[in-house]
């Protein structure tokens, strides 16, 4: 047992060297890793002297210092109103005339700068906080809402007015003006545009003042019909009495050239004179002709273009049948309907007719129960039927009058051998040149004529050389005894009438004859 137990004690001996004996190599082993896993040291260099830094620069002079602010030791008095310039910063100051700026503070009353820039309570700044304006909201097109919104400038309308405005007849009622009316017509809104107003749900003082006045105009019932009414009722008395006096006057120019005698035989001269000028010719043997043929008259002239044959037709009737010759002062009305045509008064007519019914239909379809009319409403309907009323008489009067012209004037057309459905524009105006040349050349022979009859107007036509026929010398020897006497007789009448001449006078002579003659 003794040899057994001693065994074993030396087996574990032996077991427990092996084991620290395993350890040491392990520790060995990790010592030598952690010694690769290193970095290596660079090898050793010999360090080199660096040469001390240079001294540091001498010290510059300071940089002056900007002047001091100026006091104004004014104290908590009262409150300045701003005075909201722009300083100089300090860097800037030193080569700026503030550098040697006075301080003038003990110049400055502070007295009378608080009594005229005090700071009254409403005006203390930031009291309040800034309102920022909220930018309103715009539905329209942009084009269209700076269109309308120059249209408003003008239109002095308050908001809800507007529908008031649309029950009122005339402008002198308070009602609009037809240019206001043709403006607010352009600006209607579309089926597109209503649709849109009408689902507008916000507030009306967030949308622009244009947006604001459309969706006034789209809550309004048959916007369109009121202002197409408003614009027949507006216009209807004013064509009708623009249309009256031109009608009147054109038939009284129709009544004339039916009735004038004397202007249907100064066209039987004109005749005779065309057929004999007109003689061998195939213009010849005519037994009438057009009334625009009386414009060529001015138009033709002699052979030595002295005289038109107009002028020679007037002759003519001066001569024969004088009485002729004031033909014109009788035919007024030929003259001022120079310009009218019956066709244009025709249609004028027949449009204030359509739209006089028209303005019955848009009364009739206000007052229908599914419009649901109100009271106001239906006072204006009555109104406007009492104006319609009464215009309705004045028209139907004047197409009496108009058919009445129609008729004379067809009776015109036939008794001149004119064609039928020529205009009276250009009968009119073919009659009235007439009339204005005859009488120029009315007035031209009348005034020779006096210059033949009153000697001082003779004399100052032979000294001009306007009167026709042979040239007359004062001083040239009469071929005749006769002849002789006539001119005595003739510058004795000028010597009366004319002051007398300084020359020859004055030696007894008469300055008016000539050597012969004396």
């Amino acid at each position: 047992d003794e040899i057994s137990l001693d065994s074993v004690k030396a087996r574990l001996d032996q077991s427990v060297e092996e084991d620290e004996a395993k350890d040491a190599d392990i520790t060995e082993n990790k010592s030598s890793d952690t010694q690769d896993d290193s970095p290596v040291s660079p090898p050793h260099t010999p360090t080199i002297p660096v040469s001390p830094p240079p001294p540091p620069p001498p010290p510059t002079s300071p940089i002056p210092a900007a002047p001091p602010l100026p006091e104004f030791n004014r104290g908590a008095r009262v409150k300045l109103r701003p005075f909201h310039w722009t300083k100089i910063p300090s860097n800037m100051l030193s080569k700026s005339i503030w550098r040697h700026a006075h301080d003038r503070t003990a110049d400055i009353c502070a007295e009378e700068l608080e009594k005229n820039f005090a700071l009254a309570e409403k005006d203390t700044p930031d009291s309040t906080p800034i309102k920022v304006k909220k930018k309103a909201k715009l539905l329209l097109d942009s084009k269209m809402s700076h269109n309308l919104a120059i249209f408003l400038t003008g239109f002095k309308l308050k908001p809800g007015d507007f529908k008031n405005k649309l029950l009122v007849i005339g402008e002198e009622e308070g009602g609009l003006t037809v240019e206001q009316i043709n403006s607010l017509r352009r600006f209607l809104p579309t089926s597109e545009e209503q649709d849109m107003f009408r689902a507008y749900k916000g507030e009306r003082s967030e949308l622009e003042s244009t947006d604001q006045f459309m969706l006034e105009m789209c809550s309004v019932p048959l916007v369109e019909v009121r202002l197409d009414l408003l614009m027949v009722l507006c216009e209807l008395p004013e064509q009708i009495q623009d249309l009256t006096p031109s009608i009147q006057t054109t038939c009284g120019a129709c009544q004339e050239l039916v009735e004038q005698k004397r202007f249907h035989q100064v066209l039987e001269y004109v005749l005779a004179v065309g057929n004999c000028i007109n003689n061998g010719t195939t213009r010849g043997a005519a037994r009438g002709f057009r009334l625009a043929s009386l414009a060529k008259l001015s138009e033709t002239y002699s052979s030595n273009r002295s005289m038109s044959l107009l002028q020679f037709v007037v002759e003519q009737i001066q001569q024969k049948e004088p009485r002729l010759l004031d033909m014109a002062a009788d035919m007024s009305c030929v003259q001022r309907a120079a310009g009218a045509s019956i066709k244009g008064l025709t249609a004028e007519m027949e449009v204030m007719t359509k739209d006089l019914l028209k303005a019955k239909k848009h009364v009739a379809y206000i007052k229908k129960k599914k419009n649901s009319p109100s009271k106001r409403d239906l006072e204006f309907c009555k109104e406007v039927e009492d104006k319609i009323s009464s215009h309705e008489k004045e028209l139907h009067a004047l197409q009496k009058r108009c058919s009445t012209m129609r008729d004379t004037f067809n009776k015109v057309l036939a008794l001149y051998g004119e064609l039928p459905g020529t205009d009276s524009q250009d009968v009119f105006s073919a009659v009235s040149e007439f009339l204005a040349s005859f009488d120029i050349a009315r007035d031209k022979l009348r005034e020779e004529e006096e210059k033949r009859n009153d000697p001082r107007k003779k004399l100052g036509a032979i000294m001009q050389g306007s009167l026709t026929g042979p040239a007359v010398t004062l001083r040239s020897p009469p071929a005749n005894s006769k002849q002789s006497a006539r001119t005595s007789t003739i510058l004795s009448s000028l010597r009366d009438t004319l002051p007398a001449m300084s020359g020859p006078a004055e030696s007894g002579q008469d300055p008016w004859l000539s050597d012969t003659d004396s």
